[in-house]
């Protein structure tokens, strides 16, 4: 019985350790909102940066475009469009 109750304070005991090893691991809530403000705010570049090229994307789309009209106008006044 001694036995028993002694492997039981031991198991008890180690889960205490453990539980206090993973409580000082977690973040504090100072912590935490200043993770989650670098996290937010990298998207935020990355977000910014997807929509900027993509106006460029479109933008370089209707430049070509227009390009390939003028091409085609210059073509047919040297007869090689047809």
């Amino acid at each position: 019985m001694v036995e028993t109750n002694a492997n039981t304070l031991d198991r008890l005991v180690i889960k205490v350790i453990h539980i206090e090893e993973r409580l000082n691991n977690t973040l504090t809530e100072e912590q935490f909102v200043e993770r989650a403000d670098k996290i937010f705010g990298r998207v935020d570049r990355f977000v910014k940066l997807h929509e900027s090229l993509d106006t460029e994307l479109c933008a370089l789309r209707h430049y070509y475009a227009r390009l390939e009209d003028r091409v085609v106008v210059l073509e047919r006044q040297a007869g090689m469009w047809r």
